[in-house]
C-alpha cells in the first residue's frame, strides 16, 4: 500500500467513511501534495474524525473487513481476556457508544464457552444497579457472537493500585461499600459472582465503581452449573479465591464472594494481594491454611477496625466469615460514623464457634445484638472460657485413662508373681 488512491479504495470497501467525506479528503490531500502517501491520507482522515487510529492501522495493513457487527461500528479494542475481546463501538444510527464483547470464532465450536457466554448475558440482563455494568443485548452475525454492554469510561482498580500504590483508607472504604452494594444486588437476585477481584471493578472519572464480568456467575434457581457440566473444577482467580471455591467451585454460596471481596479490600490497603509470592498452587494452598499478615502489621497507620474487618471477611470457614453484604455494610457504616473505633473483635454475629462445634453443650445466652452488629469482647471471653473448659475436660479424661492403664499393669504383674511362686 503506497498511494493515497489505493488507500482510498480500501476505505470505500470498508464503508467506514461516507463517500463525500472521503472524496473531499482525497482531493484536498492530492491538491496539497500530488505524491500524497497512504499514510498521509490516513492521518488526515484521523484528524478529521473519520477514522480511528486502530481502523487506519488495519486499513494500512490491507484489511477492509470486520469493522461492523450488526448495527454497530467497531472503533477500537478496549481489552482482551482468555474468553473474549471487548471493543468500543458506536451505534450507526443513534451514535451511542457501547462496549461490545465478542466471543472469538475459535471458541464458538466449544459448547462450554458459547453457553457460558450466553449465560453471562442472561445474568447481567437480570441486574439493574448503578454499581453494575449493564448489558443491553446479545446477538450474532454468522458465527460471530457478541454482547452489547454499557460503555464505562474508566480504569479497573487493579491497574490503578499497581500504578499509584495503596489507596487512602476512606477511599478504600468507599470503593468497598460500592462493590458490596453491587454484590448485595446480585446475591438478592440469586447469583454468586465467583470472580470478584480488583480487575473486575471499574472506576469512572466521577469515582463510581462498576462491577463487571459475570462469566463465572452461579445461579441458585438453575438446575445445572455450566462449569460442572463441562467438568471445570477451578473457577476464579488464585489471588482472590476463597478456600472452599478452590476445593469445589460448584458448591459455593454468596460467602465465597465475601471472601474474595475481603482479599480485594486487602489489595486496596496493602497494595498487593494477601499472598503475593509463589506459584498458583502455592498461593491457593496458603489461602487454605495460612493467615495473611494483618493490614495493621503491613500499614501501621491502618485503623485497627478496618484490619479486623478484613480478617472477618477472609475467615477460612464460611460459617466464621461475614455472613452477608448487609452485615458488611452495617459494619462499614458504623466505622464511617465513628472512625475512632478500634480493636473490635470481628466474628460472625451468630452463635459462638464452640457451641456450633458441640451442640450438646449448654446453649449460650441469647444474643441481643442487632443484625450486623459486631460481637463485644465479653462474647470472645465467654467463647475462650468455654474452649478452656472443653480442653480441661479432655485432659482429665486422658489422665484417668492413663491411671487405669498403670493400675492394670500393676495387677498383671502381681498375678504373674504369685503364679510363679515355688510350691
Amino acid at each position: 500500500m503506497s498511494t493515497a488512491a489505493n488507500f482510498a479504495q480500501l476505505v470505500r470497501q470498508s464503508q467506514l467513511v461516507e463517500e463525500d467525506a472521503l472524496s473531499t479528503a482525497l482531493a484536498t490531500a492530492l491538491a496539497a501534495t500530488p505524491a500524497t502517501s497512504a499514510t498521509d491520507l490516513a492521518r488526515q482522515l484521523i484528524r478529521a474524525g473519520h477514522l480511528t487510529s486502530w481502523q487506519a492501522e488495519k486499513l494500512l495493513a490491507g484489511k477492509h473487513k470486520g469493522f461492523f457487527l450488526g448495527k454497530y461500528k467497531l472503533l477500537q479494542p478496549l481489552g482482551a481476556g482468555g474468553m473474549s475481546v471487548v471493543y468500543l463501538a458506536q451505534h450507526q444510527l443513534l451514535g451511542q457508544r457501547r462496549a461490545i464483547k465478542v466471543l472469538p470464532k475459535s471458541k464458538v465450536s466449544d459448547s462450554s464457552y458459547l453457553q457460558r457466554f450466553y449465560r453471562e448475558a442472561q445474568a447481567a440482563a437480570r441486574l439493574n444497579h448503578p454499581n453494575i455494568v449493564r448489558t443491553f443485548d446479545i446477538d450474532h452475525q454468522a458465527d460471530q457472537h457478541y454482547m452489547v454492554m454499557e460503555f464505562i469510561e474508566g480504569e479497573d482498580l487493579a491497574s490503578i493500585v499497581k500504578r499509584e500504590g495503596a489507596l487512602p483508607y476512606p477511599v478504600a472504604v468507599d470503593y468497598l461499600q460500592q462493590a458490596t452494594r453491587a454484590l448485595q444486588h446480585a446475591h438478592a437476585a440469586g447469583m454468586v459472582h465467583r470472580d470478584v477481584k480488583p480487575g473486575n471493578l471499574l472506576r469512572t472519572p466521577q469515582g463510581q465503581i462498576k462491577l463487571l464480568d459475570l462469566g463465572l456467575a452461579k445461579f441458585s434457581d438453575q438446575g445445572s452449573d455450566l462449569t460442572l457440566t463441562h467438568d471445570e473444577t477451578l473457577m476464579g482467580t488464585a489471588d482472590f479465591l476463597s478456600p472452599e471455591q478452590a476445593l469445589h467451585s460448584h458448591l459455593v454460596d454468596h460467602r465465597a464472594d465475601l471472601y474474595s471481596l475481603g482479599a480485594t479490600f486487602y489489595f486496596f490497603i496493602a497494595g498487593h494481594p494477601p499472598f503475593p509470592e509463589g506459584t498458583v498452587a502455592q498461593r491457593l494452598i496458603r489461602h487454605q491454611s495460612v493467615e495473611p499478615p494483618s493490614l495493621v502489621s503491613l500499614q501501621p497507620a491502618c485503623p485497627p477496625f478496618l484490619s479486623e474487618l478484613c480478617q472477618w471477611m477472609m475467615k477460612k470457614q464460611p460459617s466464621d466469615r461475614c455472613p452477608s453484604c448487609d452485615d458488611l455494610l452495617a459494619a462499614l457504616g458504623r466505622w464511617q460514623l465513628d472512625p475512632t473505633q478500634t480493636h473490635l473483635p470481628l466474628t460472625p454475629p451468630l452463635q459462638p464457634a464452640a457451641t456450633r462445634l458441640a451442640p450438646e453443650t449448654t446453649a449460650p445466652a441469647s444474643d441481643s445484638r442487632s443484625p450486623g452488629q459486631l460481637p463485644t469482647k465479653s462474647s470472645k471471653a465467654a467463647r475462650t472460657a468455654t474452649t478452656g473448659k472443653r480442653r480441661s475436660s479432655s485432659l482429665g479424661y486422658w489422665l484417668v485413662a492413663a491411671l487405669l492403664f498403670v493400675l492394670l499393669l500393676a495387677l498383671g504383674g502381681l498375678w504373674w508373681a504369685f503364679s510363679n511362686l515355688p510350691t
